[in-house]
């Protein structure tokens, strides 16, 4: 599931592998970059289809910030990939 969820985003968005994470780790896509994705409960649903993502400077190979969008199929993906990490207990969600 994980790597399906990379790749979509790899394909589906844009997006290179240092924005979904750096080499050591501790920075990368947070589920705060993807503003129109909930998490209800249990359950983690995208408001629209497609979806924006939202890419820090940090991030940026360019060093601005900007805005890509997730395909449906990426959204698939993710949503299944995001939902068993959140039944296990893993993803951690600011309220």
């Amino acid at each position: 599931m994980k790597e399906r969820a990379v790749i979509s985003l790899l394909a589906y968005s844009g997006i290179r592998p240092n924005v979904i994470g750096n080499k050591s780790g501790n920075d990368g896509l947070r589920i705060g970059d993807l503003p129109e994705l909930k998490v209800n409960g249990n359950k983690v649903t995208f408001e629209e289809i497609p979806t924006i993502i939202k890419v820090r400077k940090n991030l940026s190979k360019a060093g601005h910030p900007y805005l890509t969008f997730l395909t449906r199929e990426g959204c698939y993906f993710l949503e299944i990939y995001l939902n068993s990490r959140l039944v296990k207990g893993e993803l951690r969600v600011k309220s």
